[in-house]
C-alpha cells in the first residue's frame, strides 16, 4: 500500500509479478481494442448498407431534395387500389393535360424484380403522384362491431411513401365519397372523386400549383 508517495513493495515479494504484469497488460489492452475497432467496422458497415435508402430529412410539406422535380419529363405515378378503370381515367386525364408519362405500376414490366423493388424503382423517377382512394376494403378497430370502406393497404402505404419521397405539395389524393379517411392525416385536402367528372378541375390546378404546364 503506498500512503507516503513512496513505491508500494507489498507485490515485490511475489516471484515475476512484475514481469507478469508487464507482459499481460499490453496484451489485455490489445485485445480490448480489436474488439472495439472491429464492432465500430461492423457499425460503419450497417450504415454503408443502408444508404441507399437513406434521404436528407425533409422539411414539412418540401419535396425532400427529389433531384426528378426538376426535369421537365419526369412522369406522374398514379396509386390506385382494385378500380383499374378510374385509375386509367386518371392516368388519361392527366397524360393528356400536361403530355406527361404517367406510371400505373401493374402496366409496368417486372424484369425479375420483387414487387417493392419495382415500385421503389418507379417511384424514384417521378415529380409528381396521385393517390386515388377508392372503397376497396373493409375495416374496424377491434373494439368495434360496425365496419366502414376503406382504400386498399397498398394504396395507404404507398400514400406515405410519396408524402416522405417527394413531399406533400406534391401529391394529390383522390377520395370515393364513403371512403374513411387514413388515420393521422387531419388537415390534408382531399379531392372528392364522384361521377360528376367536376374531380378533374382540382387535381389539374394542383399540378398547376406545382409547376406543371397545363394544356386543355
Amino acid at each position: 500500500m503506498n500512503l507516503g508517495g513512496q513505491e508500494s513493495n507489498e507485490f515485490n515479494t511475489i516471484p515475476g509479478y512484475r514481469e507478469k504484469l508487464s507482459s499481460e497488460v499490453p496484451e489485455i489492452h490489445l485485445r480490448s481494442a480489436a474488439v472495439m475497432i472491429q464492432n465500430e467496422i461492423s457499425k460503419l458497415e450497417s450504415i454503408h448498407e443502408r444508404l441507399p435508402i437513406w434521404a436528407p430529412e425533409p422539411q414539412a410539406g418540401s419535396n425532400s431534395g427529389h433531384d426528378t422535380l426538376t426535369s421537365h419529363n419526369a412522369p406522374i405515378f398514379i396509386v390506385h387500389g382494385s378500380d383499374t378503370l378510374r385509375a386509367e381515367s386518371v392516368a388519361h386525364t392527366v397524360a393528356s393535360a400536361t403530355g406527361r408519362q404517367t406510371i400505373i405500376l401493374r402496366d409496368q414490366p417486372n424484369l425479375g424484380r420483387t414487387l417493392i423493388e419495382k415500385f421503389e424503382q418507379h417511384a424514384a423517377e417521378v415529380s409528381y403522384a396521385i393517390i386515388i382512394l377508392t372503397p376497396d376494403d373493409q375495416g374496424s378497430r377491434a373494439d368495434e362491431t360496425h365496419t366502414r370502406l376503406r382504400g386498399r393497404q397498398n394504396v395507404i402505404f404507398e400514400m406515405g411513401y410519396f408524402y416522405g419521397l417527394i413531399g406533400r405539395s406534391n401529391v394529390s389524393v383522390l377520395i370515393r365519397p364513403g371512403v374513411e379517411k387514413p388515420s393521422d392525416t387531419d388537415g390534408i385536402a382531399y379531392i372528392t372523386y364522384d361521377e360528376t367528372r367536376a374531380w378533374i378541375t382540382e387535381p389539374l390546378r394542383e399540378l398547376k400549383h406545382a409547376g406543371f404546364d397545363i394544356h386543355l
